[in-house]
């Protein structure tokens, strides 16, 4: 037979940052996608986790999933039990997302061809993603059984926006600093903060420098007096993006 019972949580094999959270579904019923040669049916859910959960704009993101049959065992507590689809003679998913108040698109479509399926995308702005299983069929001891379709439960993805910025220009008393904030940061206020140490400390916002049409800015600080102060900018979040906070950077003294 193959269909595995699972006992043990879906493990992520996605390279990346720490992955987030197992999910579970929601039974959506309908037609069968199945070859009139299978006689049963089994209901089927679809656990997901996706990792990073906060990523910036860009980069690649990892969703992992598999789909579990529920197959009638009249000695098991609830009357069956939930087995992982191993073998898969047949099936798709539909991987979809949907933006903040938005209705769900189709992303692209992945075959059901193994126990774990692997899907990668690329952060594109705060968003939600699903895989929605099409439903298919597998091979038992009994013969082939059909698989019901069904949808993952929601999967949310942040993300943030990318900072750069560089020294325009120095004197012995202050330094010029110049940056840019994107996507769609345009005549929005960045925050440049300063702290006396890089971890640890209070950041303190000492200037609000509004960005031009491109989401460039330009802005003088006074080294500090004595030792060395940090400095780092801080974009803020919207409908889109995340409040994303750029990587610290020094400032001698005099």
């Amino acid at each position: 037979m193959r269909l595995r019972p699972s006992r043990t949580p879906l493990v992520p094999t996605v390279t990346g940052a720490a992955v987030a959270l197992v999910v579970g579904l929601t039974l959506v019923p309908g037609a069968l996608v199945a070859p009139a040669a299978a006689e049963e049916s089994y209901a089927t859910r679809v656990q997901a986790i996706i990792g990073p959960k906060r990523q910036t704009v860009g980069f690649p993101v990892g969703i992992v999933a598999r789909v579990q049959a529920f197959v009638p065992d009249e000695e098991a507590p609830g009357g069956g039990i939930w087995v992982t689809v191993e073998e898969p003679t047949s099936g798709s998913f539909l991987l979809q997302w949907r933006k903040a108040g938005g209705t769900w698109r189709g992303l692209r479509t992945v075959r059901h061809e193994s126990d774990v399926v692997q899907v990668r995308v690329r952060a594109r702005e705060n968003a939600t993603y699903r895989l929605r299983y099409d439903g298919g069929t597998t091979d038992t001891d009994n013969g082939p059984v059909t698989l019901e379709p069904s949808v993952g439960d929601p999967l949310a993805l942040t993300v943030t926006r990318r900072i750069r910025a560089r020294v325009l220009r120095e004197t012995r008393r202050a330094v010029t600093i110049r940056g840019r904030v994107t996507p769609g940061y345009a005549q929005r206020r960045v925050q440049l903060q300063r702290a006396t140490c890089r971890r640890g400390c209070t950041w303190r916002t000492v200037q609000r420098p509004r960005t031009t049409a491109r989401g460039v800015f330009t802005v003088t600080l006074q080294r500090p007096p004595r030792g060395r102060d940090w400095i780092r900018v801080v974009a803020l979040r919207d409908a889109r993006f995340a409040r994303t906070v750029g990587a610290p950077g020094p400032l001698p003294a005099l």
